[in-house]
């Protein structure tokens, strides 16, 4: 265990920072940090905060968007250790900071098709009204990784089963967050169903189905 330590220890500084980044936002937001979590689904707290401006470029994001960042890069790494064992013989800091700048093109491809779904569906209050409900999914399920992830680590040394369970309980949350998010704001404005189905293709479906195809390519060049 000690030998896995010194080796990796650039993880524990990872861990380390996103904890130290919460506990920030959460001196600093407190009020706000709280009712995220308390008004998960109500509309409270998009009410209160979801018309300040600006939306996503304010401090507060600035804070919880890079222990987002930092915690679905960790589990990205983590089941390509895993699941890739004979590629990836090791946890590298390289790997992981590809990993990082990956997920941040995946984020920044994910915007830039949430301004496209706006101007098809000519509304951008709406379009702004339904990322900011995802994004308050995003960071509540962010910081039940990060607790599940800490477990896995730690506790099972990365274990592949508890990995899939770790994986089957984010993908579960995000569907749910995506789906109460939906319901909420896009049938509450009634929009119809082929403007939903667009939502899906190009905000959800497309930029995933891209990003998994760049990591497929990827490892098809690491093992050439």
């Amino acid at each position: 265990m000690e030998v896995k330590l010194l080796e990796n220890d650039w993880i524990t500084i990872i861990f380390f920072s996103v904890l130290l980044l919460i506990t920030i936002t959460k001196a600093l937001f407190g009020v706000r940090f709280s009712a995220m979590y308390i008004n998960l689904f109500n509309d409270k707290y998009s009410d209160k905060y979801g018309n300040e401006y600006p939306v996503i470029l304010n401090l507060y994001n600035t804070f919880l968007f890079p222990v987002t960042l930092l915690v679905y890069s960790l589990l990205i790494v983590f089941s390509l250790r895993v699941f890739y064992p004979d590629f990836i013989t090791f946890y590298s800091y390289p790997l992981y900071m590809n990993v990082v700048v990956s997920v941040m093109g995946y984020f920044v491809l994910k915007s830039i098709l949430n301004l496209v779904f706006s101007f098809l569906v000519k509304s951008f209050s709406i379009s702004q009204s339904l990322l900011f409900k995802k994004m308050q999914f995003r960071y509540v399920g962010t910081a039940l990784v990060y607790v599940l992830l800490l477990m896995l680590y730690y506790t099972f040394n990365v274990d592949r089963t508890i990995l899939i369970v770790v994986l089957v309980v984010f993908v579960a949350f995000t569907f749910i967050g995506n789906i109460y998010s939906m319901n909420g704001i896009l049938s509450g404005n009634k929009f119809p169903i082929h403007y939903i189905l667009l939502y899906l293709c190009t905000l959800e479906i497309a930029p995933l189905l891209l990003y998994v195809k760049y990591i497929s390519n990827w490892l098809h060049v690491i093992t050439m």
